[in-house]
């Protein structure tokens, strides 16, 4: 009987799933997150680019632009805060397989979050950010030049 049974709780095979899945959820969380987010800050990016007419009314409007780089400057925030958290969350998730010891790390280590993941999906992303953010304040640089 193992200590699980003996405390009217979970098995270390019940345990060791739930926090298999959870390691799993977080790390397909975070791909996901990333990819998405980069795509739309793509589209953004391109549309705002591309679009005379949206040129036309940030230069016209100033606080237009400056609303919108301040939106992109508070979606970056809370990007970078969710997503330092589903890294908190992978590693302490991970740290529970590894004291559980209900098999070697080596069979669910892959799921969790490395720093070279997290680092690169951050970077990639800040940069869309700030490059959505320059595309929008441009037609106020010109009007002003």
């Amino acid at each position: 009987m193992n200590q699980g049974d003996r405390q009217g709780g979970a098995k270390d095979s019940e345990r060791f799933h739930l926090l298999y899945d959870s390691l799993e959820h977080f790390q397909e969380r975070l791909v996901t997150s990333v990819t998405a987010t980069a795509g739309a800050l793509l589209v953004v990016i391109g549309w705002s680019a591309t679009s005379e007419s949206l040129t036309r009314t940030i230069a016209t409007s100033r606080w237009l632009g400056i609303t919108g780089v301040f939106v992109l400057v508070a979606a970056l925030a809370v990007y970078l805060g969710t997503s330092y958290r589903l890294l908190r969350e992978s590693r302490r998730v991970h740290g529970l397989l590894v004291a559980l010891a209900y098999l070697e790390p080596a069979y669910y280590a892959q799921h969790r979050i490395s720093g070279w993941l997290f680092a690169c999906g951050m970077i990639l992303n800040t940069l869309l950010f700030v490059m959505g953010a320059l595309v929008l304040f441009q037609p106020l640089w010109s009007r002003s030049g």
